[in-house]
């Protein structure tokens, strides 16, 4: 089995789409959303402009399309904002609230700022964005020296190591799992993504027993990731059996049994690494901050708004009185957008 290769780790990222890897920009004079790659530089986030733009007259927006300030928002986004959560701009991030723009601008440059930080515990600084102007100098440091940096756990060092094509297999596994113990949820990707053309060749081969035992071995590391906070992992796995039950039909089907043995071993995951971390005197694995799980909450409610068949996730697939409210903006979003095309095609 071919693991750790870092093209199959950028299809799981960008099976996320705008959700992860690209940032939001709004201009005054457009209520389009055009998506534009982010750059890390020194360590903090921002968004390429397009140069064909008037710098002056682009507002900068943060993750998931949810501007700073939300009148910055689209006529349409914003309508829907302001009639699914209410008053938008005047919560500060200790108050009750479930969609970003019901923030203060404060507190959402200080929400905004947690979750960067978050993700950069969850390793996707490191292995979620192609482009790092501040890692390029690892390229050049001998595996020595990437090798004692990784055992400090610098993630940065992992992801350099990883794409060695000098490092062996097993050392990439090793290093892969060294990332999950210092903390990060993305390099669950080369475990979830690497073996995924072997599912065809199992059933292909008259081995569908074989083919959902290797699915549950996937879907138990996604499910980790999810009891971490990472929604991006958790709705690429959603999205990803979707995807193989179309294309393989019932032979991928989960039953009870199999999603309490997908549980079993994400816990098992759960325990075995922060046992690890122990060892280390690295602590617990730390709980998601209230933003990253407001945002797990708007994926849950997007992902329900689609539809979704509930058979694996379903355990974080609960809905409550925010996520209520996600479902709905999301249903009249797809359908304000499909008015649209409607009108404009006849």
């Amino acid at each position: 089995m071919k693991m750790f290769s870092s093209r199959l780790f950028w299809f799981f990222v960008s099976a996320v789409g705008a959700s992860s890897a690209y940032y939001i920009w709004t201009s005054t004079e457009t209520s389009e959303y055009p998506q534009v790659e982010v750059n890390q530089v020194k360590g903090k986030t921002g968004t390429a402009v397009p140069p064909e733009k008037n710098e002056e007259k682009i507002k900068y927006g943060t993750v998931f399309g949810e501007s700073i300030e939300s009148r910055k928002l689209s006529k349409e986004k914003a309508r829907l904002v302001i009639d699914v959560y209410g008053q938008v701009d005047v919560k500060g991030y200790e108050d009750n609230w479930c969609a970003t723009q019901e923030l203060t601008e404060e507190s959402h440059v200080s929400a905004s700022s947690e979750w960067n930080e978050w993700l950069r515990g969850l390793g996707y600084e490191a292995f979620g964005i192609q482009r790092r102007p501040n890692s390029t100098s690892y390229q050049y440091y001998d595996l020595p020296t990437l090798n004692t940096l990784a055992k400090q756990g610098d993630l940065q060092a992992i992801h350099q190591l990883l794409e060695r094509p000098e490092v062996g297999q097993d050392e990439k596994k090793s290093l892969a799992y060294h990332a999950l113990v210092y903390g990060a949820t993305t390099s669950i990707a080369e475990f979830a993504t690497a073996s995924y053309p072997d599912l065809s060749h199992l059933i292909k081969s008259g081995k569908p027993e074989a083919a959902k035992n290797l699915l549950i071995e996937q879907l138990a590391w996604e499910e980790y990731a999810a009891m971490r906070g990472d929604h991006i992992a958790f709705k690429v796995g959603i999205r990803g059996y979707q995807e193989r039950l179309e294309r393989f039909g019932n032979t991928l089907r989960l039953n009870d049994s199999d999603l309490a043995m997908i549980s079993s071993k994400a816990n098992e995951h759960l325990n075995a690494i922060n046992m690890k971390r122990s060892e280390l005197g690295l602590g617990e694995l730390p709980e998601s901050p209230k933003y990253a799980k407001k945002v797990f909450e708007r994926t849950v409610g997007e992902v329900l708004s689609e539809g979704y068949e509930e058979n694996y996730g379903r355990k974080f697939l609960q809905t409550n009185e925010c996520i209520d409210k996600h479902i709905e903006f999301f249903t009249k979003l797809r359908e304000s957008r499909e008015e649209r095309l409607t009108a404009s095609s006849e």
